[in-house]
């Protein structure tokens, strides 16, 4: 940086508040790095002004940034909040972040409900109900659900429960729900299966089984034989999970325990829930890749303790890591702060403590061995399997990178096509694009893959900085023949005739490519035959879920019609804000109202006749 830059930088610095708030530090007009202080004035001199540096960070930063913005908060949590927001919006590339930082899964009880749902969801919204999580992934929360519907009878539906419905469902003669909608139980008989759903949820195996022993007796005394096997068996279950769950402390401890495992060049930081002294589980999180700035484990540790409790329903008494984090005083007041009672950070030189600590560093470490041991092996199988695809295609190359097509409609009525791209036998999601078929209306899927060609070659021609600015591989559709030669016909007329093409059919696994008159047969259960599935299948649930998005977004349109007050601006403003009539039901009065231009007489109308 010039001369002339620094004293005009200096100057700017000097009439920065000592106030708390974010800063935003930039290249070449590009926001690279986002940070909080609760000094901005003093915080900005130690990357633009400062001899010598605390860290490493620090003195990388210098060497890029030329120009900062900032804004102002009233409290450092507030600061907090803020940050994490503008690092999701804008991605700068040397902060550390989560990986795929969407709103981690939780599973949600919406205890003010006369006859409360338990179900997945990312939302967190202040409404009095019950959050558990965050789970590392949905797999993980759907299995928790399936087991906990197994052993607690609660309604799956979202129908609106009056308890005059003629005759109960499906879900009632299987013994997964105790029909309050036809008055087969009574609000109090489903408040109790809901209080056990949240003591198994907390951990409180114990109390749960004892509540159950007590219906098992009442059902034997009463002659009941049916509904008290059904409760031993289900005592049963929760003693087998109890066992599979390590008591790791005779006290009732809620703690945390947070290691870093570095695999491949890859940061993963584990986190091993402690309830009631027993292990409950645990989960991984893997850090985006960082640019070439020198994080210390104690950096990389402390930011995902912000992210991670950021949004938590739940925090421990008690975080437990092997040193001391960056901040460790600060984010201890905030998180008790947040937490309305104490949160400690502990780093065990002895005793149980530190036993738990070694404990669970010794699982991450053989953890990642066997990440390693996956990694590998998947590595050998997809270059396999990508060699393979060359060779039975008749390819110049091997196709690094393939693209995959896909159309989706019922009856010719919205119809969709998905766009997918894998690279080295991974997918790559950024790359993903989602079509609404705009040149014709009706059932044509050679139509509809012409127009996606068409808009796909597109950002080929403008030649601009878009990420889709490439020549694939391999393009692969789902199809068969017919649709194989809609697409070489269009790349014909485009002047892209040169592009590699397979299509593959559902029926037998066929595939076929340009000029080739019979199908290829690809071996069954052969590397390269999974891996052309995958992507196909991949494709074809993309588009699906586009597709039901799409006329989920019709539906709510419909829904939102008769509502008085709601014209077509803030109509588009809800839809803006909202993905579906579930998100609008989930959400309080105040969430629904800050969307903008919408008074809170409109909002308390769209919330009563949803």
């Amino acid at each position: 940086m010039n001369t002339k830059n620094l004293q005009l930088i200096s100057s700017r610095i000097q009439n920065v508040p000592k106030k708390p708030g974010v800063y935003l530090l930039k290249s070449n007009q590009k926001i690279i790095y986002i940070g909080k202080s609760t000094k901005l004035r003093d915080r900005l001199k130690t990357y633009f002004f400062q001899k010598s540096y605390k860290s490493q960070k620090e003195q990388n930063l210098n060497k890029y940034i030329d120009d900062f913005e900032y804004l102002v908060t009233d409290t450092e949590q507030e600061a907090l909040l803020l940050e994490n927001t503008l690092i999701k919006e804008y991605k700068p590339i040397y902060n550390i972040r989560l990986k795929d930082d969407k709103s981690y899964p939780y599973i949600k009880i919406n205890t003010q409900e006369s006859f409360p749902k338990v179900y997945l969801t990312r939302n967190i919204v202040r409404d009095g109900s019950r959050y558990f999580g965050p789970y590392a992934n949905v797999s993980s929360v759907r299995k928790t659900l399936s087991i906990l519907n197994k052993l607690f009878p609660y309604r799956s539906c979202t129908k609106e429960i009056t308890g005059n419905d003629p005759r109960p469902c499906l879900e009632f003669y299987i013994k997964r729900c105790i029909a309050p909608c036809s008055g087969e139980s009574t609000k109090e008989e489903y408040e109790k299966i809901i209080l056990q759903v949240i003591k198994f949820l907390e951990g409180n195996f114990t109390e749960v089984v004892k509540n159950l022993k007590d219906l098992m007796w009442k059902a034997s005394n009463s002659l009941d034989f049916e509904k008290a096997t059904i409760l031993r068996e289900k005592i049963n279950s929760i003693n087998n999970i109890y066992q599979k769950q390590k008591v790791v402390s005779k006290k009732n401890q809620n703690a945390d325990i947070i290691t870093l495992t570095k695999i491949h060049k890859e940061n993963w930081i584990g986190v091993f829930h402690i309830r009631k002294g027993n292990l409950l589980g645990r989960n991984h999180f893997l850090l985006e890749k960082i640019n070439s700035l020198k994080n210390t484990d104690s950096e990389l540790i402390s930011k995902f303790i912000e992210q991670f409790y950021l949004y938590s329903p739940y925090i421990p008494d008690e975080i437990i890591t092997l040193d001391p984090i960056d901040s460790q005083v600060k984010i201890s007041n905030w998180l008790s702060e947040k937490n309305n009672s104490k949160v400690i950070f502990t780093n065990p030189q002895k005793g149980s403590k530190k036993k738990l600590l070694e404990m669970a560093i010794f699982n991450e470490k053989e953890w990642s061995k066997q990440q390693k041991i996956k990694k590998s092996v998947n590595k050998t199988f997809i270059s396999k399997a990508l060699s393979s695809i060359k060779e039975s295609l008749n390819l110049p190359s091997i196709p690094k990178t393939i693209e995959c097509y896909d159309i989706s409609h019922i009856q010719g009525s919205n119809v969709v096509g998905s766009l997918i791209v894998y690279k080295n036998g991974k997918p790559e999601n950024s790359l993903y694009r989602r079509f609404n078929i705009k040149s014709f209306h009706g059932n044509d899927d050679y139509l509809a893959l012409k127009e996606i060609i068409r808009r796909r070659i597109k950002y080929i021609q403008k030649n601009d900085s878009n990420k889709l600015n490439y020549l694939p591989d391999l393009i692969l559709i789902d199809g068969g023949k017919g649709q194989l030669n809609a697409v070489q016909e269009e790349l014909l007329f485009l002047g892209f005739n040169n592009l590699n093409l397979a299509s593959i059919a559902k029926k037998n696994e066929e595939i076929f490519i340009p000029g080739v008159f019979e199908a290829i047969q690809l071996k069954e259960n052969s590397p390269e035959l999974f891996i052309i599935q995958q992507i196909r299948d991949e494709a074809h649930r993309f588009a699906i879920n586009f597709h039901r998005s799409k006329r989920s977004m019709i539906s709510l349109r419909s829904k939102l019609d008769d509502i008085q007050g709601l014209g077509p601006k803030r109509k588009k403003a809800l839809l803006n804000k909202f993905n579906s009539i579930n998100e609008i039901k989930e959400a309080d009065i105040k969430t629904i109202e800050s969307t903008p231009g919408l008074p809170k007489e409109v909002a308390e109308r769209i919330k009563e006749s949803l």
